[in-house]
């Protein structure tokens, strides 16, 4: 579990593990929220504030520059004219001066609120993961639970990154506070001289065996590559938005018999009749998928990087229930239905003529014309 806390206007973070979740340790992540949220309205305001401020500066310069042009203009070899220049040089010293600290002001807070926001997102995929394990965990069971998931960045995503290219591909960093693996044994994070934040490589052979007997859920950043084809698995791909899954390219229809009753009237007694028909449940219509895939055995899943901020979460609790449909709030299938004419059958030759047929089977073949012409329409 990982707590947040906020302190002297700067963005703190604790980060604790425990082997179950608490209530009190729910309304703790609760609270750090709330804090959190009152903070960035905060900040919202005093950025307002600043670059009121900042604007203002901007004015005193302009006028401080145009007081000294004035100055100098109307210079003499007078002690006064002198003076005047000196005095002029200083408000414009100091008019830029206050400008270049509100500008240093706003940086700070704007970093500040970025600090903020990440940590607010962060918060809310912990506590809804922790709240579904309170609702199930019991005494503690965690066993239906999937206990070890690890979350990578594409080889898109590295490569990117490592170029200093813009995208929606997050970096490790954005993540760290998340990983709940023993680091003295998986690797700890390092930079490279590129400035490429990662998992460093393990000096233990076969790492991944200290957490056989584990029974905590972990959530390994990217994880050692010995682990990577020994646990589910969720990459972050970007533009991942619509795909096709070559094993369902269509949605098929489908029908059921429903019971049907029917009035006849045979020699002026009309009676009713229970009949079958066909009834469709099921369009046809083709299948596209968006945003996320995950392979028939739960361990690939791959996001889509654009949509990180609503996407991760559910996929990490999604993932925990072994890719349950259940246990997701998001809906990646989409049917697109053929546009079709419809057509009642039931004005075709051919419906009237098999309608006429079982009537006569039924009620005609039993005695030598029983069932004149006009009585079989």
């Amino acid at each position: 579990m990982m707590l947040f806390a906020f302190q002297g206007g700067a963005f703190t973070f604790d980060v604790q593990y425990a082997d179950a979740v608490t209530r009190d340790e729910v309304n703790a992540i609760q609270s750090s929220i709330n804090t959190l949220e009152s903070g960035i309205i905060r900040l919202d305001n005093e950025i307002i504030d600043i670059r009121i401020t900042i604007l203002n500066n901007d004015k005193l310069i302009d006028v401080a520059k145009e007081n000294l042009r004035k100055a100098k203009d109307s210079s003499s070899t007078s002690w006064s004219a002198v003076v005047d220049i000196n005095n002029a040089e200083t408000k414009l010293s100091d008019a830029q001066t206050n400008y270049n600290e509100s500008r240093d002001k706003l940086f700070t807070l704007l970093r500040e609120k970025s600090d903020a926001i990440k940590a607010l997102k962060l918060l809310n995929i912990q506590i809804q993961d922790d709240n579904t394990t309170l609702k199930t965990q019991g005494n503690a069971d965690l066993s239906h639970l999937v206990k070890k998931i690890g979350l990578i960045n594409s080889n898109v995503c590295i490569t990117m990154n490592k170029a200093g290219i813009n995208s929606t591909c997050p970096d490790y960093k954005d993540f760290i506070l998340l990983d709940t693996s023993n680091t003295d044994i998986s690797g700890k994070f390092t930079t490279d001289d590129d400035g490429y934040f990662h998992r460093d490589l393990t000096a233990m052979k076969n790492s991944y065996r200290a957490y056989d007997f584990d029974n905590k859920l972990h959530l390994f950043i990217d994880p050692p590559r010995e682990m990577i084809s020994r646990i589910k698995l969720i990459e972050i791909r970007p533009n991942f938005d619509t795909y096709m899954d070559h094993s369902k390219l269509a949605q098929f229809q489908e029908f059921q018999y429903i019971d049907y009753k029917v009035n006849q009237t045979i020699g002026g007694v009309t009676q009713v009749k229970t009949i079958q028909v066909l009834n469709q449940t099921q369009d046809y219509g083709r299948i596209l998928y968006h945003d996320r895939y995950a392979n028939e055995s739960c361990t690939h899943i791959i996001i889509n990087a654009d949509k990180l901020q609503i996407l991760l979460a559910d996929t990490i609790h999604y993932v925990r229930n072994n890719c349950d449909e259940r246990f997701t709030g998001y809906v990646t299938k989409e049917i697109i239905p053929i546009n079709a004419t419809y057509q009642d059958i039931t004005t075709s030759q051919k419906y009237k003529d098999d309608k006429r047929l079982e009537f006569i089977k039924e009620f005609c073949i039993f005695k030598y014309k029983s069932c004149p012409n006009d009585a079989a329409n």
